[in-house]
């Protein structure tokens, strides 16, 4: 008996009702924050009268024009964009059905307008946040025809909470090491910071709350240098050199031990102390010898 075939009934209906597009890069349900950059001074308000700069970074208005040409990421190639309020496309050449008229063109949503340095974008409007995103003066622009220095940036709440708690991790850091940190560590960086640390036994206190203030306003930087060798070595030869125990001009532009006139190494017109402390780093077996022996001068002359 011959088999019967078994067919299934067609399905009724749009096949693809009820399904969620996952097509857009943007999330409908978001407003996009994009904010000026504030490196712009010149476009930033002033004073009518005095000239200074307001309170607020940024200037009342600011445009960006509706029209350009950018790097089609669809096709890699460089093309004419505008943006017109209600086409879903960007590209001119998918600006056909239907040409768009004069008024279209003249359409005040047309106009990209930060107010007081922000603009709002719902996650709807894909073709403006499209055209934005591929501006050469957008901090994270992909593909820039003329890469400058840029204008403005998308906000990103999560990554702005955690850059705050990052530098406030380091605040932290920095301050601690500060606080704690013995006089010996505490005076070369305190040097290097441009401190007076001159008869530091008398002025510890003021020393140590300046030292804490520059750790607590730089402290990216104040983390580095504490342990940068080259600042304890740059300490100990300046030290040395106010000291006479060694002098660049007894011989000039040659490193002297003074007590013995001895030469050591060349040294150039400017910072010689950072120069000898470079080469003491660098592990120059001159530099090296010269400043295991004044090291210990210095220690013993306090």
């Amino acid at each position: 008996m011959a088999e019967t075939a078994t067919t299934e009934a067609p399905k009724r209906g749009n096949p693809n009702f009820g399904k969620k597009s996952n097509d857009s890069k943007y999330d409908p349900k978001k407003r996009y924050h994009f904010q000026l950059m504030k490196v712009h001074d010149h476009v930033k308000p002033r004073d009518a009268d005095t000239g200074e700069m307001m309170d607020n970074p940024f200037p009342p208005l600011y445009f960006i024009e509706p029209q350009c040409t950018a790097i089609n990421p669809e096709t890699n190639e460089i093309e004419y964009a505008r943006y017109i309020a209600g086409y879903s496309s960007i590209w001119i050449k998918d600006q056909d059905k239907p040409e768009p008229s004069e008024a279209q063109l003249a359409n005040p949503k047309n106009f990209i307008e930060f107010k007081n340095g922000n603009l709002f974008v719902s996650g709807v409007n894909t073709a403006l946040l499209d055209f934005l995103h591929i501006q050469d003066e957008f901090e994270e622009v992909k593909n820039p025809i003329n890469p400058k220095p840029p204008t403005y940036r998308l906000v990103n709440p999560e990554k702005e909470i955690k850059l705050v708690r990052n530098i406030s991790d380091l605040r932290f850091e920095a301050s601690k090491a500060a606080r704690e940190a013995s006089v010996e560590e505490m005076l070369p960086i305190a040097m290097h910071y441009g401190i007076d640390v001159d008869n530091w036994q008398e002025n510890l206190e003021r020393i140590r709350t300046e030292f804490i203030f520059r750790a607590e306003g730089d402290p990216e930087g104040f983390n580095r240098q504490f342990t940068n060798p080259k600042i304890q070595y740059k300490y100990i030869i300046t030290l040395a050199l106010r000291k006479n125990l060694i002098s660049a001009t007894q011989v000039p532009n040659k490193m002297t031990l003074v007590d013995t006139g001895k030469v050591y190494f060349d040294v150039k017109d400017g910072d010689v102390a950072d120069q000898f402390a470079g080469l003491v780093s660098i592990r120059n077996n001159q530099a090296v010898y010269l400043y295991n022996h004044i090291e210990s001068l210095v220690k013993t002359s306090k």
